[in-house]
């Protein structure tokens, strides 16, 4: 999954509150009507997902960020997240394939 490149539906909307909950990130489909709602670490992810960087590339940057936290414990996280907003429409992802020359 790590050479898939992200982003959102275009019917998603995204909302951060920082005072709830220690911070929570709101996705709301207006398509379907679907509420998904996240942790703060969990807005980290959404913030870097652009359409443009790989997977693997959105977690070389995100996981410094988590320093003291065990890297394949945050990566099977983070990879539960994407896949479910992957399966529930939230997201969508293009697989990139290298080329040899």
């Amino acid at each position: 999954m790590k050479d898939i490149i992200l982003k959102f539906n275009k019917n998603v909307l995204k909302r951060y509150e920082h005072n709830l909950n220690n911070g929570t990130v709101f996705l709301f489909n207006v398509e379907t009507e679907e509420i998904w709602t996240g942790n703060g670490a969990a807005d980290c992810l959404l913030r870097l997902i652009d359409g443009k960087q790989t997977l693997e590339e959105i977690y070389a940057y995100l996981f410094p960020l988590f320093d003291g936290f065990d890297k394949n414990e945050l990566k099977e996280s983070f990879d539960n997240i994407v896949k479910s907003l992957l399966s529930k429409g939230f997201l969508e992802g293009e697989y990139v394939v290298e080329q040899h020359k």
